[in-house]
């Protein structure tokens, strides 16, 4: 599987209406629901949206993959990911990509604000418990000249500036592996790196995370050079081998009855490792991503 939505060429991403929506039932035994991971960085020029892929069912009754991430509106820099009721998401979804059609940023942000309200009113408040139905999301949207990022809940629609945001059940274990790499000012590459490992750990150490990772960027007016388009599967092997060989570094760099010259023999054995590693995966991979490689130096 192909685990990233986006390209040089900015290509569409491959949604398909989702009408005519199912309204959600009123017993959850039986009903997907995403218990993901879903993040959101704020990049210097952009936004990133990464979340895995699996969905699993109330009561542990089985599970699927399919895409958490969904194009609302290319021209508007529009896309959503979201933890929760997949049918819930992808009604807001299919609802708001009619009404924003031929909108100005400002006209289709109160379109998503009274949408998330009616959403949340209709779905959550006013039914019973049993049958509630909810869904947490991130939204992007251009505003002038940049991307701005949205967090939206049953509480709150408010834009988040600087940071990175989290949602789902595996959103405290993400923000551990996040918080010691996000730096603000960080640009799309290197908040998308952060956000692939990020979810790799995740979905190691967290039941109900899982498949691949996908991630999209949602651009400013800046021309840049988009993400990888390599697999998810490839890259979650890369980091799995990047973190057996670090682990020897760390022994070896907090164990003070190492000596310098010891020392120095490992941190020498773990660049060759990981230098080889590297370069057998560019000598790998098909012409055309050898030179999407290249433009990275």
């Amino acid at each position: 599987m192909i685990s990233v939505i986006a390209n040089p060429a900015r290509n569409r991403l491959p949604n398909k209406p989702f009408k005519p929506y199912i309204q959600p039932a009123p017993k959850l035994l039986g009903k997907a629901k995403s218990m993901t991971i879903a993040t959101g960085f704020c990049c210097s020029n952009g936004v990133i949206l990464a979340a895995d892929t699996l969905i699993t069912m109330y009561g542990g009754t089985g599970k699927s993959y399919e895409s958490k991430i969904f194009e609302v509106n290319f021209d508007l820099n529009m896309f959503l990911t979201y933890t929760g009721d997949p049918d819930f998401a992808k009604e807001y979804v299919n609802d708001l990509s009619e009404q924003v059609r031929g909108k100005t940023p400002s006209q289709a942000l109160t379109i998503a604000k009274e949408l998330a309200t009616k959403l949340y009113t209709d779905h959550y408040f006013t039914p019973q418990e049993e049958a509630r139905t909810y869904a947490a999301m991130l939204l992007t949207l251009q505003d002038s000249y940049s991307v701005s990022l949205y967090s939206i809940t049953e509480k709150h629609f408010v834009r988040v500036q600087n940071k990175y945001v989290a949602l789902g059940i595996g959103n405290e274990q993400a923000q551990a592996f996040f918080n010691p790499y996000f730096k603000v000012g960080m640009d799309l590459r290197q908040c998308e790196r952060i956000a692939r490992y990020g979810i790799f750990k995740v979905k190691q150490f967290v039941q109900g995370c899982g498949g691949d990772t996908e991630v999209t960027d949602a651009l400013g007016s800046q021309s840049i050079k988009t993400i990888s388009t390599r697999k998810s599967n490839d890259i979650d092997n890369d980091f799995e081998y990047f973190d057996r060989q670090i682990g020897k570094l760390i022994i070896a760099y907090s164990d003070f009855s190492v000596n310098q010259k010891e020392f120095r023999k490992t941190s020498l054995k773990l660049l060759k490792n990981l230098e080889d590693r590297r370069k057998k995966t560019i000598d790998a991979v098909p012409k055309a991503l050898k030179e999407y490689f290249k433009t990275l130096d």
